[in-house]
């Protein structure tokens, strides 16, 4: 049975939804029995490690859990020791979908004739994968064989498995360890991401390393703590001073970041301001410039045919060396062998004279030229090297003071691979559009190799300190849902009794009140909490149902607010029933904000706290942890009932491919649960309806759902009424309580009202008094003592009124959640209300 409890908030609490950004809402000193510390400690770990996977290279560092732990890296064969490859060679034609190799041996084994030069390989697949963590399922094209793709969730679990791998036995083989075998929950895991993805990839990534307890840190607080924190510690002479600002810029191989630090008196850092996130451009620009110079001395087909040989790829690490080459010298020598590049039959028959011909033609065409080729390498001049960086520094100089505008800084600080390119240093230190955005002359340096490096380090210190991050800057408004007393003056020209949801001793109440616990925009310190105390109004009530909402608006009242989407629900029971509301029961409800993780405890003087740990991202609320009760496997089912006209098209497509993945998520919370799923589509009055039996053949009811079709209808409203009895009349099983009972779901989606005019308030209806002489909301009460949960996805405010008529009867058992028009949201939606489901039913 779900329950929805009424709760008030009281009057006299400290926290009010007006309050501003700098307010400190804590109420725990106020009654010592309601003081609850929430807890969420990690296991002791012996050790940390992070793991930065970068556009094009990846790195791994460590640190040992003792007094004072130094930072360690894991080095690597290429040109780069502490950086491999972004690039993941695979076996696709097994069902292993085996990993074969990854970074430099992966580019080094393709290179070979045989087996390998055939497997599909996926380079550079960061952002591909950020872009699309909100389906496990979603597909990445291989870069070696478009024929080819995997799965975002497979790609991502098969590198972070390798690099904690590699991370594992490098840490075996210190002498602390001697004799010992370390496995992952030894170890706490710390990734970075880009700070603009740090909520909604945070579940996709430990879903995909296997580990609940994996912290993510944003790349540029890593950036940020290595390059000013760990400054500040390992200088005596040149400290940065408290309340001093910093323009932190991350250049890496293809986005830049700008964001606005400030040092706290507690030698915090704290981050002020996301002042660019994300915006294309980097390092792998040059690159381009570079081949687009290839292109014009050697031929754009050569080039072309040629990108993926091996001596080609050799010749852009050599330019990447060149890159961040500290020594600006008057010519550039950039080795190229005489096998870069394969002729029409993909032979390599070019000879020397051949580059030295293409060379000089070049040199013809543009004065000044002065490039050769000799000793199997090209020799540029320093004008023409330049060159390749000019217009990507120029813009990146654009993109920099375009995003910080008016402010100033104590400080300027770089890091990120790019970071290190000499270059653009001197750029940054001589443009004099830069020099006056920080008090302190040019940037704040670090040693060649330490900016490219500062990130996965920077991650490290903070896996074993977090508390060296001060205040973040929430993204979204936090809530729970309340009601709200009403007043004859607080509607004017509408009649309060009809508005009203609750009439208690005569007050009127409205119910999907949103009480907010904190705003988006506001400023939090890590791990900060507040509390709230709520009232219990109605009369015998067993349980308190506490509903968890999150929104981007900072002034979300209402849970029927557009884009209001709950991210969970927990459930307290009650020692004994409410008895009066003179003397009612007061529930403390405590929210607290980690870095991407929600905790919520809810409690009563007499009953054991409830915890619930929920995901930041509304779009993976589906992922949360769900814990039950019983160990014998749940048994559900799900009745689909959706308006299959027109306008709907778009869901049901959705809908016609989900149910497999549906399956597939819901066997991730219980290995064996048992799903029974049926369909009622519906259209208007006399138009014929689609209606699917139980069954637990999700295949087969995926290809039943793949025959509906959508029509046209005649007026708005559609027949609702009819397809609730419809529903009705299927196989539900009879159970009705208990923990062996069926859960038994009812999913209502539509864009358009019932017939009838108390339904709704358009102006025509072709069947002004309903379609049936049974009233929908007396089906629905039926259900409900069936134990059938009504559920209704909600698309716009069309369906309003009808679902007000619902909630005026069904009260506890109707449970309405937000759509609009994104149906692809519509899978998570749908797991979001079985696992609610499955939670209260424990």
């Amino acid at each position: 049975m779900t329950f929805l409890d009424y709760i008030i908030r009281q009057s006299n609490s400290k926290c009010n939804n007006n309050s501003n950004n700098n307010n400190k809402c804590n109420n725990n000193d106020k009654d010592d029995n309601y003081n609850v510390k929430i807890e969420t400690p990690l296991e002791e770990k012996k050790a940390v490690v992070s793991i930065e996977i970068g556009q094009s290279g990846c790195a791994v560092a460590y640190a040992i859990s003792n007094d004072s732990p130094t930072i360690k890296q894991v080095s690597w064969t290429g040109t780069h020791s502490f950086k491999t490859l972004t690039k993941a060679l695979f076996s696709l034609d097994t069902p292993e979908r085996r990993l074969l190799a990854f970074g430099y041996e992966a580019r080094d084994l393709q290179k070979q004739d045989g087996m390998y030069k055939l497997c599909p390989s996926f380079s550079n697949f960061k952002m591909v994968v950020l872009d699309h963590h909100d389906g496990a399922d979603s597909l990445v094209q291989s870069d070696s064989n478009p024929n080819e793709s995997i799965t975002a969730m497979e790609l991502v679990s098969h590198t972070l498995g390798f690099l904690m791998n590699r991370a594992l036995s490098t840490l075996q083989s210190e002498p602390i360890f001697y004799k010992t075998v370390l496995t992952n929950n030894d170890v706490q895991w710390v990734v970075t991401v880009p700070v603009n993805s740090i909520l909604s990839a945070d579940q996709f990534y430990r879903n995909a390393a296997g580990i609940d307890s994996l912290i993510l840190c944003s790349e540029s607080d890593a950036g940020a703590i290595e390059s000013i924190l760990h400054h500040n510690n390992n200088n005596d002479t040149k400290k940065f001073k408290k309340d001093d600002t910093f323009l932190v810029i991350i250049t890496g191989h293809s986005t830049l970041d700008c964001i606005e630090y400030k040092l706290n008196q507690d030698n915090q850092l704290e981050m002020i301001e996301l002042l660019l996130g994300g915006y294309p451009i980097g390092s792998n620009f040059v690159n381009l410039n570079f081949v687009e110079f290839l292109s014009n001395v050697f031929g754009n087909d050569t080039v072309k045919r040629s990108e993926t040989s091996h001596r080609f790829t050799t010749l852009l690490d050599n330019f990447e060396t060149q890159k961040v080459n500290d020594k600006l010298t008057d010519v550039i020598k950039v080795g190229m062998y005489i096998d870069t590049f394969t002729d029409e039959n993909g032979k390599y028959e070019y000879t020397t004279e051949w580059y030295i011909e293409k060379v000089n033609q070049y040199n013809q065409k543009k004065p000044n030229g002065n490039v050769q080729y000799k000793d199997n390498a090209l020799w540029l001049p320093a004008d023409l090297f330049q060159s390749f960086f000019d217009p990507v520094l120029k813009v990146l100089g654009d993109m920099v003071l375009k995003s910080v505008g008016e402010k100033r800084f104590d400080h300027l600080v770089m890091i990120g691979g790019f970071s290190d390119s000499p270059r653009l240093q001197d750029y940054v230190n001589k443009d004099t559009r830069l020099e006056h955005l920080a008090k302190s002359k040019g940037i704040h340096r670090m040693r060649q190799g330490e900016a490219g490096m500062a990130v996965v380090r920077g991650a490290c210190r903070y896996g074993l300190t977090q508390t060296i991050l001060g205040h973040r800057i929430t993204k979204k408004t936090f809530a729970i849902e309340t009601i709200g007393q009403m007043q004859g003056d607080d509607i004017v020209g509408e009649d309060l009794l009809h508005l009203a949801d609750l009439n208690i001793n005569g007050n009127m109440y409205r119910k999907g009140q949103c009480d907010i616990f904190i705003k988006a925009g506001q400023h939090v310190p890590h791990n900060h909490k507040v509390t709230r105390t709520y009232s219990l109004l109605v009369k015998g009530q067993k349980t308190a149902r506490i509903a968890i909402y999150q929104s981007a608006d900072t002034n979300l009242q209402s849970v029927r607010d557009k884009g209001c989407e709950r991210i969970g629900v927990i459930v307290i029971r009650l020692d004994q029933p409410t008895t009066t509301t003179t003397t009612p029961t007061l529930i403390q409800v405590s929210m607290q904000f980690g870095e991407t993780k929600l905790n919520v405890t809810a409690m009563t003087r007499s009953c054991e706290p409830v915890h619930a740990t929920f995901e930041y991202d509304s779009d993976h609320r589906g992922h949360r942890h769900h814990h039950y009760h019983s160990s014998s496997p749940p048994k559900i089912q799900l009745c689909l009932l959706l308006d299959c006209t027109a306008s709907m098209k778009d869901s049901i497509v959705q809908v016609k491919s989900m149910m497999v993945n549906l399956l597939t998520k819901l066997r991730q919370i219980h290995n064996n649960i048992i799903l029974e799923t049926s369909f009622v589509g519906y259209r208007d009055h006399n138009d014929p309806m689609t209606i699917i039996s139980f069954t637990r053949n999700t295949a087969w009811f995926e290809q039943e759902i793949k025959k509906v079709v959508t029509t046209s209808g005649g007026d708005e409203p559609e027949d609702i009424a009819s397809a609730l009895i419809h529903v009705r009349g299927l196989a539900w099983d009879s159970s009705s309580g208990g923990l062996s009972s069926t859960i038994k779901i009812l999913l209502h989606s539509c864009d358009s009202p019932c017939h009838g005019y108390d339904y709704h308030i358009l102006k025509e209806d072709s069947h002004p008094k309903g379609t049936t002489t049974e009233r929908p909301e007396q089906v629905l009460l039926n259900l409900k003592k069936r134990g059938i949960q009504y559920n209704f996805i909600r698309i716009n405010n069309s369906t309003d009124v009808m679902i007000n008529v619902f909630e005026s009867h069904c009260r506890d058992d109707l449970n309405t959640m937000q759509l609009g028009d994104d149906f692809s949201k519509l899978l998570n939606t749908i797991y979001s209300i079985i696992c609610d489901s499955i939670q209260n039913h424990a």
